[in-house]
């Protein structure tokens, strides 16, 4: 009898078994206030879709606004790897999200876009060289979680061979660095000479470039991030394109780069990188970099600022310069085999040997810098979004001469712009018109560029937005704006109130500028809403509703006051007169909005929540 006990039992978790995609990890590799790819390996199960939205519906996929099947695909290091890229998100914003299949969906996650706001300061967890010791890779992966920086910068040496089971592993450990609320933190990663191709991890990280060098801007123009590959030639095309865009990105307020081999490196047995200094470091200098981190060595450091030089009092070919200078960092620790800092030079500020990731606060006049000891990462408190500058229970700071921390000053504000609106395309006079069955949209938009477009878009609740049309701009504008006209025909009554999105984006899909218009039905015809008064200790919600069909997917959304939702469900219905019960348990007395949306229609009623 216990084996058909048995057997039943593991049939029926069958059955509600989830689907398969695992070992997530989120990537920078566009705007980051705009935009994220989230890649996952699906392990089984097919058709893939990533569903999200900026409210929490937990596991319920079709309630979120949003849905992306996923534009790349790679069969890498023995894993079947999909990436959805995600545009046009919202600055400084929480996303949730999950990921089903014909199996079922995975656990709900979410992240936060980053601002786009050079005002705003940024934390980042940097770091690199996790190949050995899986102990120690876990405690710094744990440090992510407990810090919730904004980024990760992670300069290469993932595995030690970059075999299958090892890639595997670490994306399995990878998983450490998720809250346990699910959030994701993203990455930006460089190629170490651990990693034996490029193409490794552009599959794995859907890198922006093949070549694995790139720049991201991150809030705003309050810093442009370098990735460099050392394991390419640091001269010619590398360090051409770097010129380029450090002469294109002065107006940033920091410059910072990334890269896996030191220039000196601190410890003996690693070989000076001559060629990497004589591309790069004139360039930092002249374009005014004034951080470095760099790694593979397997040991700590900082140095004061210094500039490549032969001049009298050099040390191997650098210098201490407070102004001019450029400080680096490093170099590794994430859990590859400590080594000694046993060459020191006349310009380190500190040195030593110890698991740790860097922990950089970023603000336009200053860098702070920390080094966290990762030992005891399971003991360390969580941050949140508001607590983040903040220094957790139980951190372990490296504090070499007493220091625990160094302030970086920013030499070069003086090359810093503010973000200004001139010359910014511009959506203006947008306005509708209706006639009969049609809404006719007008707007006009300048300082428009080549191959812009215009996404329309419509809405009964500014939460669910239904696409009308992608219309192709008219080519470049100035201040004198070019007009546009588009008619909304679908069958809706146009005497219910509406939303409607004007959207331009560039060439390559990043949004420009937008504005919202709200439709409302002239006084005459504008329908009265019911009010129902409900006993908030009965904890449910009997909402009569008549319909002429059955309806797949009926909307209900819980508006308070200041329209902030407070409820939502959605829910198929069969035909006719009913009564529709939904839970309001824990909701305040007070009054709401019920908005009902369902085949192109909506209908409301105002709700009176009371305790007698």
């Amino acid at each position: 009898m216990m084996r058909y006990c048995l057997f039943f039992f593991f049939l029926f978790s069958f059955s509600l078994s989830w689907a398969k995609p695992i070992r997530f990890r989120a990537v920078l590799r566009q705007d980051p206030s705009q935009s994220i790819s989230i890649g996952w390996e699906q392990a089984s199960g097919k058709a893939p879709v990533l569903y999200y939205g900026p409210n929490d519906l937990g596991q319920k996929a079709k309630a979120y606004p949003l849905k992306q099947i996923p534009q790349k695909s790679y069969k890498v290091k023995g894993m079947l790897t999909y990436f959805a890229r995600l545009a046009d998100l919202q600055p400084n914003t929480n996303y949730y999200f999950v990921v089903c299949d014909e199996e079922g969906c995975s656990q709900r996650y979410s992240f936060k876009t980053l601002p786009n706001s050079p005002k705003e300061r940024l934390s980042i967890v940097a770091g690199g060289d996790s190949r050995n010791y899986q102990a120690a890779r876990k405690n710094a992966n744990r440090l992510v979680a407990r810090l919730r920086p904004h980024l990760v910068v992670f300069a290469g040496d993932m595995t030690a061979l970059g075999t299958p089971k090892q890639w595997q592993g670490w994306l399995d450990d990878w998983q450490e660095t998720i809250t346990p609320d699910g959030r994701i933190t993203a990455m930006v990663v460089a190629r170490g000479n651990h990693e034996l191709s490029n193409e490794t991890l552009y599959k794995l990280f859907d890198l922006p470039n093949p070549k694995a060098y790139y720049a991201l801007s991150l809030g705003g123009n309050l810093m442009r991030l370098y990735t460099l590959n050392s394991m390419m030639p640091a001269a010619g095309l590398q360090a051409e394109w770097l010129a380029e865009d450090l002469a294109e990105h002065q107006d940033h307020g920091w410059r910072f780069a990334q890269y896996h081999h030191p220039m000196r490196p601190h410890v003996k047995r690693k070989s000076e990188k001559e060629e990497l200094a004589m591309a790069w470091a004139p360039l930092f200098e002249r374009y005014g970099v004034q951080l470095a981190l760099e790694c593979d060595s397997h040991t700590s450091k900082y140095t004061w600022p210094i500039r490549y030089s032969q001049e009298e009092g050099h040390e191997e070919g650098f210098i201490r310069d407070d102004k001019n200078g450029v400080v680096y960092i490093g170099e590794g620790g994430w859990g590859a085999p400590l080594r000694n800092a046993d060459d020191t030079k006349s310009w380190t500020r500190a040195a030593g040997k110890l698991n740790q990731v860097k922990w950089l606060f970023v603000s336009l006049e200053n860098i702070e810098i920390r080094t966290v000891k990762s030992d005891n990462a399971s003991l360390i408190g969580y941050l949140d979004d508001d607590s983040r500058f903040s220094m957790p229970k139980n951190i372990m700071l490296w504090q070499p001469h007493q220091e625990d921390h160094i302030d970086l000053a920013n030499n070069y504000l003086l090359r810093y712009k503010p973000p200004t609106d001139k010359a910014k395309t511009v959506l203006m006079d947008l306005k509708a018109k209706a006639e009969q069955q049609r809404l006719r949209l007008f707007w006009a938009c300048k300082y428009e560029g080549q191959n812009y477009r215009f996404l329309i878009q419509h809405s009964h609740n500014k939460i669910y937005w239904s696409t009308l049309a992608n219309l192709e701009g008219a080519g470049p504008s100035e201040e004198l704006p070019n007009h546009y006209e588009f008619a909304d025909i679908q069958d809706r009554p146009l005497s219910q109130q509406s939303y409607y999105r004007i959207s331009v984006l560039d060439e390559d899909g990043k949004l420009l500028d937008r504005q919202e218009l709200l439709v409302k039905a002239s006084q005459e015809n504008e329908e009265r809403i019911p009010l129902l008064s409900v006993n908030l200790l009965r904890k449910k919600l009997a909402v009569p509703l008549s319909l002429h069909q059955a309806e797949e997917k009926v909307r209900f959304e819980l508006f308070d006051v200041n329209r902030i939702s407070q409820r939502r469900y959605t829910m198929a219905l069969g035909a006719g007169k009913q009564e529709v019960e939904l839970n309001i348990q824990g909701l305040k007395t007070g009054d709401y909005l019920l908005e009902i949306s369902y085949n192109g229609r909506l209908e409301k009623r105002a709700i009176r929540l009371y305790i007698p």
